[in-house]
Order: structure tokens, then sequence, then C-alpha cells
């Protein structure tokens, strides 16, 4: 009874007609690099044009950089699938 019930752990049950359908059922989403690189980029720009004023904004500003670099380095790895649009014209 315990050999039946092993190899039902090692069938995969999804029920799907196509492999490109089982390969989309484990797929995050493809990231969209633009609205990372404007929330960057308009980040900067408040930092560099305030921080004049409050030079406080330095220390936090480099926070928050080092915090979204490895948010989003762990998201493209774990969470989101490959994109084809990263190459050398994205920046």
């Amino acid at each position: 009874m315990e050999h039946s019930n092993i190899e039902n752990y090692d069938m995969v049950n999804t029920n799907q007609l196509t492999q490109d359908n089982l390969n989309n059922m484990y797929l995050g989403p493809e990231i969209k690099a633009f609205f990372i690189y404007a929330q960057q980029f308009t980040s900067l720009w408040c930092i560099m044009t305030y921080s004049s004023g409050m030079p406080l904004l330095y220390p936090i500003g480099c926070l928050n950089f080092m915090v979204l670099y490895y948010t989003y380095k762990t998201l493209l790895l774990k969470f989101y699938s490959k994109t084809k649009a990263f190459n050398q014209n994205l920046p």
C-alpha cells in the first residue's frame, strides 16, 4: 500500500494539452522594466533637487536604492519570467 502512495506523488496532475500551456502555468509575468527605470529616475531627480535644502535625503536615497536593488534582484530571480526586451537598447 505504501508503494502506491509513493507513485502518486511522482505523477504530475496538471491536465494541460500542450507543453507551452504547462510552461505558462509555472512562469510569472514579464517584468515591465520601463516602470522600474521611471521610478528610479524620478526618485533620483527628487533627491538631487531637494537635497540641498534637506541633506538628510542623501542617506534616505541611498537606503531607498539599496532596498529596491535587492528587492528587484530577488523578484527577477524568483518571480518574474525572463523577458526578451533586456538588451543594450533598454537604458
